[in-house]
């Protein structure tokens, strides 16, 4: 089919023009005037509702079977896996660059923990994790984490 000059365009090709309302218009449709702000707003608010659409609303209380879900330097467990740091033979896992560059500046103080139950004092790769409200606490046998798990409250303070 050929056009002449004299064809009708469809809607998509019709001139705009501004109305009073500050938006443009056609025939049979409009389009809204958005200034950045705008635009960034639903924007942010689309890919939060993309992001958040599959994600479970936090990890559960309990054992931490899964070490790689652990941020050893913050001590806080995470929905996905962490970058996994070697030091001494031995993985540690942090959530990002930062906590990397914290394990090296200060290894002793990320790759130890203290048994909340006996007090000992353990290496957090080798050690058994309990998340407790997106808190990872770690003790030394499956003994003490068992003992934790039926009272938190009876080793660490909880408000």
């Amino acid at each position: 089919m050929t056009s002449s000059p004299g064809d009708t365009l469809p809607d998509m090709h019709r001139p705009t023009r501004r109305t009073g309302s500050g938006r443009l218009e056609g025939e049979g449709f409009w389009i809204p005037e958005w200034d950045i702000k705008t635009i960034v707003t639903h924007v942010f608010a689309a890919i939060v509702l993309v992001i958040s659409a599959g994600a479970p609303a936090a990890a559960e209380n309990g054992n931490v079977e899964k070490r790689e879900f652990v941020c050893m330097m913050q001590d806080t467990v995470m929905l996905k896996k962490g970058i996994p740091v070697e030091h001494k033979g031995r993985t540690y896992y942090a959530c990002c660059p930062m906590c990397i560059e914290k394990l090296k500046a200060d290894p002793t103080r990320h790759t130890k923990a203290q048994d909340p139950v006996t007090g000992a004092t353990l290496n957090k790769a080798a050690a058994f994790i309990y998340n407790l409200d997106g808190f990872a606490f770690y003790f030394a046998s499956e003994a003490s984490r068992e003992a934790f798990g039926r009272d938190p409250g009876q080793y660490i303070a909880i408000k």
